[in-house]
């Protein structure tokens, strides 16, 4: 099951969302070239190398790291181990 499966998990016919799906969306009023636009990509960890995903994000030139999923949880349950993933990449990469 992949992500695309998970996020369509919920309520048929209802604009209202679950707690088993989350997205990040953007918009913009042109093509945005993803490589050279990702620097960190956090997957759980069943994405693990080998995965086409995976491996596409890696081509682009992204850093990946891995948070510790784990099934009949929801997103919502990840955020804080999600969160100090991207504190401590900030704080590698100088930002913070």
């Amino acid at each position: 099951m992949g992500y695309i499966d998970v996020a369509r998990m919920g309520i048929e016919g209802s604009n209202a969302h679950d707690k088993r799906a989350s997205t990040v969306e953007m918009a913009a009023s042109h093509n945005v070239a993803l490589q050279d636009n990702i620097d960190l990509v956090i997957f759980p960890k069943q994405y693990l190398e080998g995965n086409p995903l995976h491996d596409a994000v890696v081509a682009l030139g992204a850093e990946v790291e891995f948070y510790d999923w784990q099934p009949n949880k929801a997103p919502d349950e990840f955020q804080e181990e999600i969160m100090k993933i991207v504190l401590e990449w900030y704080e590698r990469k100088g930002i913070l």
